[in-house]
């Protein structure tokens, strides 16, 4: 079996699990503040949670790879593949994605760029990333019993 197929749906579903898991952690470090390592962490937890989604409705790791780290691009392909019949996202969550992906996808929330940022809310993006986790886990969970 190639390695690459071995990357499964439940596995990246885990993964997410365990990003937004840290970015609780460090978010507890500046309570209602923008604290960019755990808005970094809420962001992956989310690009996880999306490709776990994908994964489980059959695309493949190639696909996952070229949708890069954009997380708007990953929503709408998740959508597409029938995301909302798992997931309620609020406008609220949706704004917090587009604001998030600004930054997301273009590294600055792993390497300094100078300038005016707007991020969304803690709240709000706590919310949608806690949203797309909890709501990818039973497509994960489906496709691993799938696989046995």
């Amino acid at each position: 079996m190639d390695p690459i197929d071995r990357t499964s749906a439940l596995g990246l579903w885990r993964y997410a699990h365990e990003f937004w898991q840290a970015a609780e952690a460090a978010q507890a470090i500046k309570p209602g503040k923008v604290f960019i390592p755990s808005y970094y962490l809420y962001g992956h937890a989310m690009e996880l949670a999306l490709k776990a989604f994908l994964r489980s409705q059959g695309h493949t790791v190639a696909q996952l790879r070229d949708l890069g780290h954009d997380l708007e691009a990953a929503l709408k392909t998740a959508e597409g593949a029938g995301l909302s019949t798992f997931v309620n996202l609020s406008n609220d969550d949706r704004t917090a994605v587009g604001l998030l992906n600004l930054y997301y996808r273009t590294k600055e929330l792993e390497y300094i760029v100078v300038g005016v940022k707007h991020f969304p809310t803690v709240q709000s993006l706590r919310s949608c990333a806690q949203n797309l986790v909890r709501g990818t886990k039973g497509p994960s969970e489906i496709a691993a019993r799938k696989t046995k």
